[in-house]
């Protein structure tokens, strides 16, 4: 019945729309008021490409994560797809992935980069499994990166 309304109600669309705004979630910035906010809100010079702020929320991210998987009996894996080239990343984006590699990365057992897979399985370049005019993998991309991530997963699960 809920899909069925959500395909075909506009009015229950803006119900539900109404009610994760205002009974699921509370604003816990009070928008954005540095005096009231019961979380810590990133300052103006946070999001300039030469800050760590990107690095320091993606780690902090990847750590609440993994406390979640230890507290429910379950192993965390960070696998990348594979597909992007570091040239095309944005600044944030390669500042983590260069962090990574190149730090001590608490999770680093837990993470995997299936790139040099990934380009093993094409000719020349990532553009043979991109969509024509896009940024993400065509079919044959999508069946790349599910068989190099499978590679990775079906290694953990026989240790």
């Amino acid at each position: 019945l809920y899909k069925w309304l959500q395909a075909h109600s506009d009015l229950s669309n803006i119900i539900v729309k109404v009610l994760w705004k205002y009974a699921y979630f509370k604003d816990v910035t009070y928008k954005f008021d540095i005096e009231r906010s019961e979380v810590p809100l990133p300052t103006l010079d946070s999001y300039n490409e030469d800050s760590d702020y990107a690095i320091h929320l993606a780690n902090a991210i990847l750590q609440k994560i993994n406390a979640w998987c230890i507290q429910n009996n379950c192993e965390l894996l960070i696998i990348t797809t594979g597909f992007f080239e570091t040239s095309e990343m944005s600044v944030y984006d390669r500042n983590f992935y260069e962090w990574v590699k190149n730090s001590e990365f608490q999770l680093k057992d837990a993470y995997f980069d299936i790139s040099p897979c990934v380009s093993n399985q094409v000719e020349h370049s990532l553009d043979e499994i991109r969509i024509p005019t896009d940024s993400h993998p065509n079919e044959l991309g999508a069946e790349i990166i599910a068989y190099c991530s499978w590679k990775i997963i079906e290694n953990k699960l026989s240790n």
